[in-house]
């Protein structure tokens, strides 16, 4: 009978062990948070450098209309982005000739449509429906939105129109068209 209620008291001892050493007891709650901030980015970087395209005219003024494409390989959005084309000058113009001053049968501008899609959103750009173009004026496309949060190439397709005079005169012309990605 000694035997078992040692035994007994022993038990009592080691089962009672843990509730005497967590008497008092204390727990803390770490939360881990975190937050991500929306961006887009052309080839790795929010701000990339520009591209640039030469309008191939010849000796003689003639414009080659070939459609020009650029495709941004590596493109993300990590969230819902809005798609917006802009063109700084609404077609490709030459600062230096006045339009009134034009010999006939030359040009000092090229009108083009610009396309892009990405993120199964498409818009497009086509500086010839609008008067007033000229350097510094700023035109704007139609502005879509992708499907969610996207990653992938983004095509951009320019489309020269014929020039309104037969040749182009002499001189430099400019337009930049501005993609911009811009995350919700």
């Amino acid at each position: 009978m000694k035997t078992i209620i040692l035994s007994a008291a022993v038990a009592a001892i080691v089962v009672g062990a843990p509730v005497a050493a967590f008497a008092g007891a204390a727990s803390q709650d770490i939360k881990i948070t975190g937050k991500v901030p929306t961006f887009c980015s052309v080839e790795g970087s929010t701000t990339p450098g520009a591209q640039i395209y030469t309008i191939p005219i010849d000796d003689a003024g003639v414009v080659d209309l070939t459609p020009f494409t650029y495709t941004a390989g590596n493109v993300v959005c990590n969230t819902t982005a809005d798609i917006v084309i802009t063109s700084k000058n609404g077609g490709v113009f030459t600062p230096s000739v006045d339009n009134l001053a034009v010999p006939t049968g030359f040009a000092n501008a090229l009108d083009y449509t610009a396309k892009v899609s990405f993120g199964g959103a498409q818009t497009s750009l086509n500086t010839a429906k609008h008067a007033g173009a000229g350097p510094d004026y700023h035109e704007y496309s139609p502005t879509v939105s992708t499907t969610g949060a996207k990653s992938g190439a983004m095509d951009i397709e320019v489309d020269l129109a014929t020039p309104n005079g037969a040749l182009m005169a002499a001189d430099d012309y400019q337009d930049t068209v501005t993609v911009t990605l811009t995350p919700q």
